[in-house]
């Protein structure tokens, strides 16, 4: 067993109980990961059996396609209830809406944040300025989304009653919050001010995926030789 002081003097080295506690909900969800990795659900023994009964062995697809971006949408996101009340800081991952009281137009405008965790813990590390990407304009077709998901760069959210695709535009800017507060966030994005509005999160694997690709883009290198 480990010594507890271990752990004590562990929590030591973090500057704030956020950043201490984010850890260890981490290392929770890690731990239940692996207690049940080798443990296979009764389900898997009956799941064939239960396709037959009931008719569900071939699907057509194109018949489905509101299912599975709602399937999608579940798998991806998290709703979490009480977040403005009992988490109120930007976390990575988080996808909000932009809203312009002076420009309807560019309430259409979403933006995803790509800070990590531990910074948005602390967020006086990077002097209040957060790292997003925007989704690309235009209006995405449910069926283009779900084709594409697992390819290219998609997210489903649910701002309202309907679904909505959203396609990101990989190439990662900084927005500067004074107030690390979902309940109040105000900046100016493209010489205008704006207040951003909370919509909900993407698990933390599909927006590492987005994160990954995005900031390749800062990293390329281009040459110029004969050819």
């Amino acid at each position: 067993m480990i010594d507890e002081r271990a752990f004590f003097k562990h929590m030591d080295n973090y500057k704030s109980k956020e950043e201490f506690f984010d850890f260890l909900l981490k290392s929770w969800v890690n731990d239940l990961a692996e207690y049940n990795l080798n443990i296979k659900p009764d389900i898997f023994s009956i799941i064939d059996q239960y396709r037959r009964d009931n008719g569900l062995q071939i699907i057509n697809r194109d018949q489905i396609i509101d299912s599975l971006a709602l399937l999608g949408f579940k798998l991806s996101t998290i709703i979490i209830p009480n977040r403005l009340t009992k988490d109120s800081k930007i976390r990575f991952g988080d996808i909000f809406q932009v809203i312009d009281e002076t420009d309807a137009a560019r309430n259409k405008e979403f933006l995803l944040s790509l800070t990590p965790h531990c910074v948005c813990a602390d967020s006086a590390k990077i002097d209040n300025n957060f790292y997003f990407i925007k989704n690309k304009p235009g209006i995405i077709k449910l069926t283009t989304a779900v084709n594409k998901i697992e390819t290219d760069f998609y997210s489903f959210i649910k701002p309202a009653e309907e679904l909505m695709p959203l396609e990101w535009d990989c190439k990662p800017f900084t927005l500067y919050f004074e107030l690390n507060d979902l309940n109040d966030l105000r900046g100016t994005y493209k010489n205008k001010p704006i207040r951003l509005k909370y919509i909900t999160t993407l698990k933390e694997n599909f927006a590492q995926r987005i994160s990954n690709k995005s900031f390749e883009y800062g990293t390329a290198i281009g040459i110029d030789l004969p050819h």
